[in-house]
C-alpha cells in the first residue's frame, strides 16, 4: 500500500519540479559542482575519499539511510530516519545548482528518486530509469567505484 502513495508523491514532484529537470550533457571537463547520492550501507569510504581527491571540482556527496537512526559517516552530509517522513520521502530538499546529480542508489530507494527529482541539474545520471527522470542511464556494476569509474568514462565521451 506504500508503494502506491510512494509513486502518486513522486509523479507529483516530477509534475512540480519541471524547472529542476535536467537540460544538458555535460562533459566531464566541464564539471564544476558535482553531487552524488549513495546507499550509506553500500559504500568502502576510504574508496570513495580516494575516488572524490583525484577530482578536480568540488563534490557534494549525500549518504542516505532512510531506516538508521544516526548517519554512519559524520563528515558527509546524510539523510536519516529522522530526515524522511512516513513514505520515506525527504522532508526538505537539498540546495543549490549542481552541473551533474549521479544517483548510484538502488531503484526502490525512494528517498534517492526524490531528491534526484528536487535537485537542480544540468545533467542527471543513474544507474535505473525512473520516468524520464534521468538523461543518462548506465547499466549497474557491482560496487560504488566501479559506477563512478563508468560514469567518468561516459562522461568523457560527451563533447560540448
Amino acid at each position: 500500500m506504500i508503494k502506491i502513495f510512494q509513486n502518486i508523491k513522486l509523479n507529483n514532484l516530477i509534475k512540480r519540479n519541471q524547472i529542476n529537470s535536467a537540460l544538458q550533457f555535460v562533459n566531464f571537463n566541464n564539471i564544476k559542482q558535482l553531487i552524488i547520492l549513495v546507499d550509506e550501507d553500500d559504500v568502502n569510504k576510504n574508496e570513495l575519499d580516494k575516488f572524490i581527491s583525484k577530482l578536480n571540482f568540488n563534490v557534494t556527496i549525500v549518504f542516505i539511510n532512510s531506516k538508521a537512526k544516526e548517519a554512519k559517516f559524520k563528515d558527509y552530509q546524510s539523510i536519516t530516519k529522522q530526515d524522511v517522513n512516513w513514505l520515506l520521502m525527504p522532508k526538505k530538499q537539498i540546495e543549490g545548482n549542481y552541473d551533474v546529480l549521479i544517483n548510484c542508489c538502488k531503484i526502490d530507494n525512494v528517498c534517492a528518486i526524490a531528491l534526484s527529482i528536487q535537485t537542480n541539474s544540468k545533467l542527471k545520471c543513474a544507474f535505473f530509469d525512473f520516468k524520464t527522470v534521468f538523461n543518462l542511464i548506465l547499466n549497474p556494476k557491482n560496487n560504488l567505484i566501479e559506477m563512478l569509474n563508468e560514469m567518468e568514462h561516459y562522461l568523457k565521451m560527451i563533447k560540448n
